[in-house]
C-alpha cells in the first residue's frame, strides 16, 4: 500500500508526522526484502521537511550495513538523508533532477557513483570520495571539469553528453583506464598527457581539429573520433598509425 501511494504521488503532501507514522510502522524485514528504494525516498522526503525527526527512527542505524543503493527516475532534486548510508560502496541515481552533487560528503567508502541523466551543472561535492573507482556523469549540463583532484583511484570516468569546452583537471587521475568525453564542445585535445594508463578514449561528436596528444599515450586500445572537424589528411595519417584501435 505504501508503495502504491508513493508511485501515485499521494505521499507528496503528507506531513512530517504522517511520514513518521509510516516509517515507524515499517518492519526492518519489509524494508530490506521488498523496496530499499522506497525507503530512501521516504527518508529523503522526511529529511527535507525536518531532518531532526530522522533520529527518532529506532531501526535507522541498521542502514549503515547497506552497500548498494539504486534510486532511478524518481524526480529527486536534493539528497537529504544519504549521510545515514555511511558504508555505501555503489550508488546509482540515474535519471533524476539533481542540479548538484551536494550531500555525498560522508560516503567515504563509495567506489561507484552513477549520476547519468540529471541536470548537474557543477561537479563540487566529490572531494571526499577518495575511494571512488567509477564515476558516471553522462548527459548532464556540466561546462567545466573540476573537483577531481582527490579521486586518485578513479579508473573509469564518463563525462559524455555535457557542455565541456576544454579538458582540464585530470592530471591526478593516473589510474584512469576509461575516459568518455563524447558529445561535448571540445575544440582542442589537451590535458591528457599524465593519463598513461588510459586504454579507452571516447571523443566522438565534438569539434576537434587536432588530436596530437593521443600520440603520447602508449596503452590506448580504443579511440573514437567520429564526427569531429578533423581534416581528411589527418584522418589518413591516423588510420595509418592506429588502424587497429581508432574509429573515424
Amino acid at each position: 500500500m505504501v508503495l502504491f501511494l508513493f508511485e501515485e504521488g499521494y505521499l507528496e503532501d503528507f506531513s512530517s508526522d504522517e511520514l513518521m507514522i509510516i516509517l515507524e510502522d515499517m518492519s526492518i524485514v519489509q524494508i530490506f526484502d521488498q523496496n530499499l528504494e522506497l525507503l530512501f525516498l521516504l527518508l529523503n522526503k522526511l529529511g527535507k521537511k525536518d531532518s531532526k525527526l530522522l533520529s527518532r527512527i529506532n531501526w535507522l542505524p541498521k542502514l549503515k550495513n547497506v552497500k548498494k543503493l539504486t534510486v532511478e527516475s524518481k524526480n529527486l532534486t536534493t539528497l537529504d538523508c544519504l549521510d545515514i548510508f555511511t558504508n555505501l560502496e555503489s550508488l546509482n541515481l540515474n535519471n533524476n533532477k539533481l542540479n548538484d552533487i551536494e550531500g555525498l560528503d560522508t560516503l567515504e567508502k563509495l567506489r561507484k557513483l552513477n549520476l547519468n541523466g540529471n541536470k548537474i551543472i557543477d561537479m563540487k561535492g566529490l572531494k571526499n570520495l577518495k575511494k571512488l573507482k567509477e564515476l558516471y556523469l553522462w548527459n548532464n549540463q556540466i561546462t567545466k571539469i573540476s573537483s577531481l583532484v582527490n579521486l586518485t583511484k578513479l579508473e573509469r570516468l564518463s563525462l559524455g553528453g555535457n557542455q565541456i569546452r576544454e579538458i582540464r583537471g585530470l592530471d591526478s587521475l593516473r589510474k584512469l583506464v576509461f575516459l568518455d568525453l563524447s558529445y561535448n564542445q571540445l575544440v582542442k585535445l589537451e590535458g591528457l598527457s599524465n593519463l598513461q594508463n588510459l586504454q579507452v578514449l571516447h571523443l566522438h561528436n565534438n569539434y576537434l581539429t587536432e588530436v596530437n596528444e593521443i600520440l603520447n599515450i602508449s596503452k590506448l586500445k580504443e579511440v573514437k573520433l567520429e564526427n569531429n572537424s578533423l581534416s581528411e589528411e589527418l584522418k589518413e595519417n591516423l588510420r595509418r598509425l592506429y588502424s587497429s584501435i581508432i574509429s573515424l
